[in-house]
């Protein structure tokens, strides 16, 4: 995808990014990792300061730091909209999932001979 003249990436573009983050990002502090690889180094739209700062405010706010670094990016990147919109893409591979393996928890009790 194509990012804007300001070389700011597009909504699209942050939500598909965060998207395959979400669902390639797992196992801890290797997502941070993971994530500025593909944001700083590949993408190219933050600096590493600025990665890092974010990173930094994000561990001293209780909660999941790899979310709120997330919306921390898109609101860098596109304000309050663009932060929405990564903190959703992020969170939302991770939520299907767990979904999806519910519903076949639920439908896999019924099934005889399992106990």
């Amino acid at each position: 995808m194509a990012s804007n003249p300001d070389g700011k990436p597009s909504y699209i573009d942050l939500l598909l990014a965060f998207l395959w983050l979400g669902l390639t990002a797992f196992g801890g502090v290797a997502m941070f990792a993971h994530v500025r690889k593909y944001i700083v180094d590949k993408k190219g739209w933050l600096d590493s300061n600025t990665f890092d700062s974010g990173l930094a405010l994000c561990q001293v706010i209780p909660g999941a730091i790899i979310m709120q670094l997330s919306a921390y990016i898109g609101l860098k990147l596109k304000g309050i909209k663009g932060a929405v919109v990564c903190f959703i893409g992020f969170g939302l591979p991770a939520f299907l999932i767990m979904f999806i393996l519910s519903i076949l928890y639920k439908h896999s009790k019924n099934i005889s001979g399992l106990n």
